[in-house]
């Protein structure tokens, strides 16, 4: 991981390691990786959240400031529910 708008946290159960990102809730929030790709083609990105709002909270992802794919970040979840939603995106070395 390179970079995210948000804290590390750990008030939700269920979750691994030393914590997981509480991304702010900012239209411009984002979390970066930096991705090398061995061999080009279509790679699954899985994305693991926690949505108890109201609202679904989905975002975009870009590959080299490419929007190729996107999530719904669907809502309604109690705390400590995680769900996972995959997506496809294409990469070359």
């Amino acid at each position: 991981m390179c970079s995210f708008d948000g804290a590390v946290a750990t008030s939700v159960s269920g979750y691994n390691n030393a914590g997981y990102l509480d991304i702010s809730n900012s239209g411009t929030a984002k979390v970066t990786y930096k991705i090398n790709a061995v061999t080009a083609g279509t790679y699954g990105l899985r994305f693991r959240f926690n949505n108890n709002s109201v609202q679904n909270q989905g975002g975009t992802v870009f590959v080299d400031s490419v929007q190729t794919a996107s999530f719904v970040g669907k809502s309604g979840t109690a705390a400590g529910q995680w769900q996972l939603e995959d997506v496809a995106v294409s990469l070359t070395p």
